[in-house]
């Protein structure tokens, strides 16, 4: 699927191991893993989530505000079912929109690595004792 009108289901590997989504991928389709839905997130790419749920739910506004995308009733997840939900989420710019919010929310935030040393020097200071 394509963001920008042209929609074409395309099939996949059952498996795929990527590091980052493409500039093409305008929906991220997954489990609901951490690793996947923070990539999806600093991609800044809407997420529909096919997780275990039991009823549908919707995602709150996170930073950033507005919905970053949809999380189905696993047991509803037919082809057709998640292929409309993805095309609801492309057409409906306001989930584009609130997932570039929080991509850009997150590019602000410090790397980890940069949080070690001020969080030992603090620690090993003994403040808040």
């Amino acid at each position: 699927m394509r963001p920008g009108g042209r929609h074409r289901l395309r099939p996949s590997p059952t498996s795929v191991g990527f590091p980052w989504p493409t500039p093409a991928c305008g929906v991220v389709v997954h489990h609901g893993g951490q690793g996947t839905s923070l990539i999806a997130m600093v991609a800044g790419r809407p997420q529909f989530v096919l997780a275990g749920a039991r009823r549908p739910v919707r995602q709150r506004p996170g930073p950033g505000g507005g919905r970053r995308g949809r999380r189905p009733a696993h047991v509803g997840a037919t082809p057709e079912a998640v292929a409309k939900g993805c095309l609801h989420l492309l057409e409906d710019d306001r989930y584009a929109e609130a997932a570039s919010r929080l991509a850009a929310v997150t590019s602000r935030m410090p790397a980890p690595s940069a949080l070690v040393a001020p969080l030992e020097a603090l620690a090993l200071s003994g403040a808040g004792r």
